[in-house]
């Protein structure tokens, strides 16, 4: 993980500037589109816009006049985009307590809405949790980790005409002893 990477982590790990991504994969659209279909007033996203324009996630692909105003309308910038992230290397070492806080607030996330299901939701739950025990070498970890994201990520270009519910997917998984 480089610098650049670490700074584009930083980006998606804003929920705004991730939502504002989703509402424009694959399609074309104003601020004041992208605020209806975020169910926010545009002001409150020209700075997430203009973070996600700098860092070449979304770009301004023409300009229109509209009455004597002129908008902007964006694309995402990301044709492949899946939501992945990987933390490993030196930059990623260096940046570990700033990684870990944001992990650590989407690990509370996940357990807010288990728990929630759980005491209010349990015969039509939105979370699952699970906890599987294995012997693995090395490599055979590695590979497993590396086909459980590669399963969900051609899973989502598979279904991507299909109405789709989000979903976040946490693994974590580490070598015992």
């Amino acid at each position: 993980m480089d610098e650049k990477e670490l700074n584009l982590i930083k980006n998606l790990f804003n929920y705004q500037r991730m939502r504002i991504l989703r509402a424009l994969q694959g399609k074309e659209k104003t601020i004041k589109e992208i605020a209806k279909d975020l169910e926010e007033k545009p002001s409150r996203l020209y700075y997430h816009i203009n973070q996600l324009e700098e860092i070449n996630l979304i770009k301004v692909i023409r300009e229109e006049k509209v009455n004597n105003l002129t908008q902007k309308i964006y694309t995402a910038n990301t044709p492949d985009f899946n939501d992945e992230f990987n933390w490993v290397g030196e930059t990623a070492s260096r940046n570990k307590d700033y990684i870990f806080t944001q992990l650590h607030s989407h690990i509370e996330a996940a357990l807010s809405a288990i728990y929630n299901d759980l005491e209010n939701n349990p015969s039509s739950p939105h979370s699952e949790a699970s906890l599987i025990n294995a012997s693995l070498t090395r490599d055979e970890w590695k590979e497993v980790n590396k086909k459980i994201r590669d399963l969900i990520s051609e899973r989502d270009k598979e279904n991507s005409e299909k109405e789709l519910l989000h979903s976040k997917y946490i693994i974590l998984t580490y070598l015992e002893g």
